[in-house]
């Protein structure tokens, strides 16, 4: 489930086209076409741009009392 529309499934497309922003684009299903294009772009900057957008909107997924990756205690 989508912690930001909670009446959205969290699919990876979903969650790519920041659903907060975009909720008709979240729901039409297909990754959107910015991403794609990165991924397959010879480009390294590219790459780390679509692994930097893959990483907002994993976060925005986070909840809200979650520790962050990497800091354990």
């Amino acid at each position: 489930m989508c912690r930001v529309r909670d009446s959205a499934r969290a699919t990876l497309s979903h969650i790519l086209w920041n659903c907060r922003t975009q909720p008709a684009e979240a729901a039409q299903g297909p990754m959107p076409s910015h991403i794609t294009e990165a991924m397959n772009a010879k480009d390294c900057s590219a790459h780390i741009q679509a692994v930097q957008q893959a990483k907002a909107a994993l976060a925005r997924q986070r909840p809200e009392n979650a520790t962050p990756p990497g800091k354990r205690e």
